[in-house]
């Protein structure tokens, strides 16, 4: 391609690939995974039982070669028969043992040896011919082109180098593995594998047909001869390996709520980017021609009722030889469309009234040998025979046509009046034919000057050359036959026959469609033959074969650029395009046609018209689509917006009916989570059931809140006598054992230890040293009338030294902590809210950290800034609540 027409057809194809895309997303865009397993639109409209025929996730699927296909039947037994060595001889299994001991530990050796051989000798059999079997359907069913590439997901070989490397396996190792635990594993793996969960009978069977060819794979990945002697695997290892492949093939299942449909229109879109305009492309002819790139994918998916280049490939029925040329000639015959202008050489009118004495000098013997059979029928017509001749001269190169053919069918081809055809003999070395009206007597004057008239015979000869076939069908204009290579197995050794050797078979390409009466020929095979007319093998073979065309078609179109994409995307549109059993195209005209909402239609194209159309006949849309969803701004359900959460608001009034009272126990039934231990006394106080709501004894209002008068507790209160432990407790504190050190602010203290458990030594307000804290060991500029040492965010709670309570911090007097000083931006005695505070809510000037609990137990007033907040109730139920982060545990 020169540079300006590169150009030129870079820019123009990206405005049309870009609007193939756009339809694309459009038609695909609801088609999402269910939690039945199938894959159907925001309709509920089924498109496919199980997405991709495997329910595989098209991101874990791999490049994968059949490694079997292409080994003839040596190899496959050197490979993986475990036991090699054919026939029925007792030594075969007597030597068995000392045959395995270069590869096998002798505990399973001699385990094998008191089990019985010959039961061991058949399974391992059976789990080879199966192998075999396996390898016959994949040549004769799904790679009959003889490519090895398959597309499954887990890589095993993979899986199995890794546990190599893992277990220092190599070549030298020994395997502690027993052959028929092989077998029972990989069974019992095979069992595990579920993709359709389901024992009824069609549930069983999809199961079977989608793990087909994984199990395939997996039946010669772990052979036993491929796991003991090929890898040395031990039971370590191959514990690990079907471990691995089980959690992978089930991490690679699709799960519901993906959008499958936007993925296939992305995969297939954004390919189409890289094709070209080119129209034509020759398809291994010299002359025929048919359309690729970006404008063959228009007409598939527009489902074009004419196309630019329709064609079919004719495969003819398979037999023991090759087709000869006598044969193809024939054949092609009956196909290509013949017609007498296709045959004709020259065509010519004269002015001859003596027909016993023609004035054509070349053509007399031809009338002479007429004459003397029908001489005497000639007299006795010849007045009413016409003196104008049609004189035509046909081809040498024709297709062989009898003469006497060629005369029946132009006789059946006058309307008016009779003619004379005399012709030359079937070996003549030149075909020529002379063509006269003949007036019947019954004919009045006006008849006979008419058929006698050259007028008339000019049109007969346009009318003849223009609509006369001779053979073929019409619609069919060009034939071109070529031969192609079969791929070809030996029967006796199963090998792939080389392509030099392999046997050809003939191929028909046309120019023009016409599959009903191809059908008809009797040496077409019309199991294979195929056209590339949509529309026209829906008509004649169904909405079945159109399903499995539209895949081909659209691999076709892609392939030659290079282009790969899976057949899971490329089916769930061509199922698009068929569900309903008729054909939809992937335009307005086809998705309009669909039971959607005006308000989908309206986002792709004629809005306006979808509006007022939808208006005047009040039209209802259910908004249960993408489109509709976006445009209103509602959550639409994909992915994790594909299921609803229900409340139910009874359990929830029948919770706030119950008194703080119930939630009173005595010391020995109060729950601690599992991994408390009865005897510790350090005991945390966030693990106590029912917090913040729980009263313990010699307490009437305690809360978490930092404004309460009365006595109340941090998340480290002292529970009857019991001193329990921080949550920032540090264990090897020094400061254990002496109650005068604190953990919080005393009100007695002049000054304010930095004691919180939250203590932040960033803050901006607290500028006086504590131990372990960044400015612990600066004497310099420690107070001298800091008696009691303030000790750093993870020492030991006071409370761990017998202090009565956990005090909570008040207003001090004036000075650098004075009340409108901050202590830390998270202390619970906060007194002034500080920006810095991950609590503190914008803008309000309350800090609202917990709940403001009061003595009803029913009013408490829950801030929305709380962390323990609860979006549902307007009116916090304190003593109901169970959505407080430590409830329960």
């Amino acid at each position: 391609m020169g540079g300006r027409e590169g150009i030129i057809d870079t820019a123009v194809k990206t405005s049309q690939t870009g609007y193939i895309q756009r339809r694309l997303v459009k038609a695909l865009e609801d088609i999402m995974i269910k939690y039945d397993g199938t894959v159907r639109n925001s309709l509920g409209h089924l498109m496919q039982f199980l997405y991709g025929e495997d329910g595989m996730a098209g991101e874990y699927i791999e490049d994968q070669k059949f490694e079997t296909l292409k080994m003839d039947d040596k190899t496959l037994a050197r490979n993986y028969k475990f036991i090699e060595r054919d026939g029925d001889d007792p030594e075969i299994l007597i030597n068995l043992p000392n045959d395995l001991a270069r590869f096998m530990e002798k505990s399973v050796i001699d385990d094998l040896q008191r089990q019985d051989l010959s039961r061991i000798r058949f399974d391992l059999d059976a789990e080879f011919e199966q192998i075999k079997r396996d390898r016959d359907y994949m040549r004769q069913n799904l790679l009959v082109t003889g490519d090895n590439s398959i597309n499954i997901p887990v890589n095993i070989k993979t899986i199995i180098t890794y546990a190599e490397n893992d277990n220092n396996i190599n070549i030298f190792s020994k395997s502690d593995l027993n052959p028929l635990i092989v077998l029972k594993k990989v069974k019992e793996l095979k069992e595990e594998l579920e993709i359709i969960k389901g024992k009824d009978k069609i549930s069983i069977e999809g199961q079977e047909c989608a793990l087909t060819l994984f199990n395939m794979v997996l039946n010669y990945s772990l052979s036993t001869k491929n796991i003991i002697i090929k890898h040395r695997l031990n039971k370590k290892a191959f514990d690990f390996v079907c471990g691995e492949i089980k959690a992978k093939f089930e991490q690679a299942i699709v799960r519901p709520g993906e959008m499958v449909g936007s993925i296939a229109a992305q995969s297939i879109g954004e390919p189409a980017t890289q094709m070209t305009l080119n129209t034509f492309h020759l398809a291994g002819v010299s002359s025929a021609n048919v359309t690729l790139g970006v404008p063959r994918l228009k007409e598939v998916i527009n489902i074009a009722k004419k196309l630019n280049t329709p064609s079919m490939s004719i495969y003819l029925k398979e037999k023991n030889e090759l087709y000869n040329n006598d044969e193809i000639l024939k054949i092609r015959g009956k196909i290509e469309h013949t017609s007498l202008l296709n045959i004709l050489s020259l065509s010519e009118i004269y002015y001859d009234p003596d027909i016993k004495n023609t004035i054509i000098t070349e053509d007399s013997d031809m009338i002479d040998e007429y004459m003397l059979i029908r001489e005497e029928e000639i007299e006795n017509m010849r007045e009413n025979i016409s003196p104008w001749l049609l004189r035509l001269i046909l081809n040498k190169d024709y297709i062989n046509i009898k003469m006497e053919t060629i005369e029946e069918i132009i006789k059946q081809k006058i309307n008016i009046g009779n003619v004379l055809v005399i012709h030359t003999r079937e070996t003549s070395d030149e075909k020529k034919i002379h063509i006269r009206f003949v007036c019947s007597n019954a004919d009045d004057e006006q008849r006979r000057q008419r058929l006698k008239s050259l007028e008339h015979l000019k049109v007969f000869e346009s009318r003849l050359l223009s609509e006369v076939s001779l053979c073929g069908i019409e619609s069919i204009k060009k034939v071109y036959v070529r031969n192609i290579k079969k791929v070809k197995y030996d029967e006796n050794t199963g090998e792939l026959i080389r392509s030099d050797k392999a046997p050809e078979e003939s191929v028909i390409e046309t120019d023009g469609t016409n599959l009903a009466k191809i059908f008809e020929v009797e040496e077409v095979d019309f199991r294979r033959t195929i056209s590339n007319d949509i529309n026209e093998i829906y008509k004649v073979l169904g909405i079945e074969a159109v399903r499995k065309s539209l895949v081909q078609e659209l691999r076709n179109v892609l392939k030659p650029y290079g282009i790969y994409v899976n057949y899971r995307h490329i089916s769930i549109l061509c199922d698009l395009m068929t569900q309903k059993g008729n054909l939809t195209s992937i335009t307005r005209h086809g998705l309009n046609r669909a039971e959607y909402g005006p308000i989908r239609k309206a986002s792709f194209e004629e809005t306006v018209e979808i509006l007022l159309e939808a208006g005047i006949f009040s039209e209802r849309d259910d908004l249960k689509g993408i489109s509709e969803n976006i445009l209103l701004g509602k959550l639409t359900n994909v992915g994790t917006g594909n299921f609803d959460l229900l409340i139910d608001f009874n359990a929830f009034e029948n919770d706030g009916k119950r008194n703080d009272d119930d939630f009173q126990m005595d010391d020995e039934e109060v729950v601690l989570n599992s991994n408390y231990d009865q005897n510790d006394t350090n005991m945390h106080t966030p693990v106590m059931v029912n917090t913040p709501n729980y009263k313990y004894p010699g307490s009437s209002n305690i809360s978490f809140s930092s404004y309460e008068v009365n006595p109340n507790f941090t998340p480290a209160p002292d529970y009857n006598g019991s001193s329990l432990q921080s949550p920032f407790n540090h264990p090897g504190s020094i400061y254990k054992g002496d109650s005068s050190f604190i953990s919080t602010p005393n009100p007695s203290q002049k000054f304010i230890p930095p004691s919180s458990p939250e203590y932040n030594p960033q803050s901006d307000y607290y500028k006086t040293p504590a131990p372990y804290s960044p400015m612990a060991n600066d004497d310099a500029n420690r107070p001298s009338d800091y008696v009691s040492s303030a000790y750093s965010p993870r020492m030991s709670s006071p409370l761990n030294s017998g202090s009565g309570f956990y005090g909570r911090r008040l207003p001090q007097g004036t000075g650098a902590r004075g009340p409108n000083s901050t202590y830390s931006p998270t202390t619970p005695g906060m007194i002034r809210p500080s920006s810095n505070s991950p609590q503190y809510m914008q803008g309000s000037g309350i800090y609202n950290s917990t709940p403001k609990i009061q003595d009803s137990v029913s009013t408490s007033q829950y801030a929305p800034a709380s962390p323990n907040y609860y979006p549902i109730s307007p009116t916090y139920q304190v003593a109901v609540n169970n959505s407080s982060p430590f409830y329960g545990q």
